[in-house]
C-alpha cells in the first residue's frame, strides 16, 4: 500500500485503500479546518502593515534624533556666541537700514546699493566673515541632511525655520551680492532652503 493511502473497512468486512485525493477532499469539507485556515491567513495579512508601520516608525525616530543632534550643535555656547554676535550686529543697525530703505524708496537701485553697503559693514571684520561662514555652513549641512531624508523635515521646520528667517533677513543682501558678484549660485543655499521649509503631512 502506498504512503499516500490508508485502509478503510468495506461493508463486507474487508478493507480497501483510502487514496490521498479522498483525504484532501475530506479536509476541504471540514468547516472547522477552513475557518482556522482563514484565520491564519487573516492574521498573516494583518501582520504585514503592522510590521511595515514598525519599520517606518523606527526610521522616523532615527531622522528626528539626527535632527536633534543638529539642534544640540546649534545650541552649544560656541556656536551661539557666533550666531548671536551676527544677529546682534544686525539688530543694532536695523533702524539705520530701515532709514535707508525709506529714504531711497523711490530709487530701488540706489536703495539696494545703500542697504548692501550697510550690511557689508556688519561683516567686514575678520570675526564677522568667519562667523557668517560658519553659520552658512551649518545651514548648508542641515538642508542637505533634510533633502536626503536623513533628517526629519518637520522637526527641522520646528527647530530651525525661525533662526534661518532671522539670519536670512539680516544678511540676505550680502548673500545675493556674493552670488552675483562671484558667480557662486550655491552660496547661502542651505540658509534659504531652511527658511523656505514647510511642514509635510506625516502619520507619525
Amino acid at each position: 500500500m502506498s504512503k499516500n493511502s490508508r485502509a478503510r473497512t468495506r461493508n463486507g468486512g474487508g478493507t480497501e485503500p483510502v487514496t490521498g485525493t479522498e483525504t484532501e477532499t475530506a479536509k476541504r469539507d471540514d468547516p472547522l479546518g477552513r475557518v482556522l485556515g482563514y484565520c491564519v491567513a487573516v492574521v498573516a495579512i494583518l501582520g504585514i502593515p503592522s510590521g511595515l508601520y514598525g519599520y517606518y516608525a523606527g526610521e522616523h525616530a532615527k531622522r528626528v534624533q539626527t535632527t536633534f543632534e543638529f539642534y544640540k550643535d546649534f545650541r552649544t555656547d560656541n556656536f551661539q556666541k557666533k550666531y548671536q554676535a551676527m544677529t546682534n550686529r544686525a539688530d543694532a543697525k536695523a533702524d539705520i537700514i530701515k532709514g535707508l530703505m525709506d529714504k531711497y524708496r523711490g530709487n530701488p537701485e540706489e536703495r539696494d546699493r545703500q542697504v548692501l553697503e550697510a550690511v557689508k559693514g556688519l561683516i567686514a571684520t575678520e570675526d564677522g566673515l568667519k562667523n557668517t561662514s560658519e553659520v552658512l555652513l551649518f545651514f548648508d549641512v542641515l538642508a542637505t541632511c533634510v533633502n536626503t531624508s536623513l533628517c526629519d523635515r518637520n522637526a527641522a521646520v520646528t527647530l530651525f525655520k525661525l533662526p534661518a528667517l532671522e539670519f536670512a533677513s539680516a544678511y540676505g543682501p550680502y548673500i545675493m551680492h556674493i552670488r552675483y558678484a562671484y558667480g557662486n549660485e550655491t552660496f547661502g543655499t542651505g540658509l534659504f532652503q531652511t527658511r523656505a521649509m514647510e511642514t509635510e503631512w506625516s502619520i507619525f
